[in-house]
């Protein structure tokens, strides 16, 4: 594992206390960090970090013999701008509870695999006996979904002895690590997602989360806000504590910026759409230009992780979607005045206006076709095939495709190729063309968005 210096932001969640400079950083070309910098000012010290990380489901792609790493740190940062802040020479390492896929240069038994973490100390800036290296503790074996409490702490009565402990809620189940720093002052610190290759960099195709994140400082920050949202991140309620020497994270997730969650065969002109202040639509858009129609669509999805929030009565969709664009604006696009809706093969948590069975506290599935914007009667509301109930990790092919021969009669199918138990509706748009494709996380509250 390497030593930082930037960062990028896919899906995470840590309860984090900091201060002052606040950098999101996302080197994507060199395929290393990703996440959020905490800087504190010459002066102010770092004593203390709390964060819950959510384990990631065991990842859909081949990662054998590639590493990630998931990550709260402490660095010393300004600490070795001051007179007294690195005594022994030690130089920039970092105190940092890995959450692992793949093998480490940590110490103890690595579970292969399956997500493990260990409390380390890693520095790579030093040849100083002692401190050149990697140094860990016990490693601990995960399972998707478990949530891991990681706490960074000065020991009581020290200035540079440090305590790490993280403790699986689901079991209590917990590993801790002591490393004396030799009287160097830690002032930075950071949540990361860390690639190690470009290979690993492609295949991280999973949000990251950190939860409930504190930092605590041994003077006053000033500043810890971090926005709300911006390139592969959301976060959520940060704030500055009233003493300025608490700063507080609901959460922050981060995603892979150079990866869709789907796998899709289309063209033209791409635009990333975040609508992120009104919580509804989040993906990305393919218009095709005035006479080009879309014919075919594929897309393979993976079912998430059960969510770790009480969701009960909130709904949360992901689907690919074909809607007609520009079609609307060709003298002959759309024939019936039908107007603009969606046929979208629908992954879902949660109650919807589709037809059909709706299974409860379960992801499933439907295709559908939904138009808010006509009264015309066939083609206003809700309509759709059979559901179809889904496992995490479960992956779900789509296809929408043109039935042979039609111009505007469309099939939706979806297989999960786990069991290739399938799905499948077929709709008539009365001659309407469709020249717009999309990918779609839609949240349907703040509630949901959260």
């Amino acid at each position: 594992m390497q030593l930082l210096l930037r960062m990028q932001v896919p899906r995470a969640v840590f309860n984090l206390t900091l201060t002052l400079v606040i950098v999101l950083t996302f080197q994507l070309a060199n395929a290393d960090f990703f996440g959020t910098d905490f800087f504190q000012p010459t002066g102010v010290r770092i004593t203390r970090t709390t964060v819950t990380m959510k384990v990631p489901a065991v990842p859909a792609r081949n990662l054998d013999d590639q590493t990630l790493f998931i990550w709260p740190g402490i660095q010393p940062g300004n600490g070795l701008n001051e007179p007294d802040g690195d005594p022994a020479g030690i130089g920039n390492g970092v105190l940092q509870p890995v959450l692992t896929w793949g093998p480490s240069c940590a110490p103890g038994d690595q579970p292969t695999h399956q997500w493990w973490i260990s409390a380390q100390y890693v520095n790579t800036n030093t040849n100083l006996t002692g401190f050149a290296g990697c140094f860990g503790g016990e490693t601990m074996p995960l399972l998707p979904d478990d949530l891991v409490e990681c706490t960074i702490q000065l020991v009581s009565g020290s200035v540079a002895t440090w305590d790490q402990v993280c403790t699986n809620l689901r079991n209590q189940d917990s590993v801790s690590f002591t490393f004396d720093l030799a009287g160097q002052k830690q002032s930075w610190a950071e949540l990361k997602v860390e690639t190690t290759s470009s290979l690993s960099l492609n295949d991280w195709d999973f949000p990251v989360f950190f939860y409930n994140l504190e930092i605590t400082t041994d003077g006053p920050m000033s500043e810890c806000v971090i926005p709300a949202s911006g390139v592969g991140f959301r976060s959520r309620a940060s704030a500055l504590g009233a003493d300025a020497k608490t700063c507080t994270l609901g959460g922050i997730g981060y995603f892979n910026t150079r990866l869709a969650v789907f796998n899709l065969t289309l063209t033209l002109v791409i635009v990333l759409t975040f609508q992120l202040a009104n919580a509804d639509f989040f993906g990305t858009d393919f218009f095709q230009p005035t006479g080009v129609r879309i014919t075919r669509t594929t897309v393979t999805m993976k079912v998430p992780a059960v969510p770790a929030r009480n969701l009960d009565d909130q709904t949360l969709f992901i689907w690919p979607g074909i809607q007609p664009g520009n079609g609307l604006n060709e003298p002959d696009g759309d024939p019936a005045g039908i107007g603009n809706g969606v046929l979208q093969p629908v992954l879902t948590w949660g109650p919807s206006c589709a037809p059909g069975d709706q299974p409860t506290h379960q992801w499933w599935i439907s295709a559908q076709y939904v138009n808010t914007n006509t009264n015309l009667t066939g083609f206003a509301g809700c309509f759709g095939g059979e559901t179809m109930p889904l496992l995490p990790d479960d992956l779900v092919e789509c296809t929408i495709q043109l039935v042979s021969g039609s111009v505007a009669t469309w099939d939706q199918v979806c297989t999960n190729l786990r069991n290739q138990d399938s799905v499948s509706f077929t709709f008539d748009l009365a001659g309407q063309k469709q020249s717009w494709a999309e990918l779609k996380v839609e949240t349907t509250s703040s509630l949901s968005f959260e």
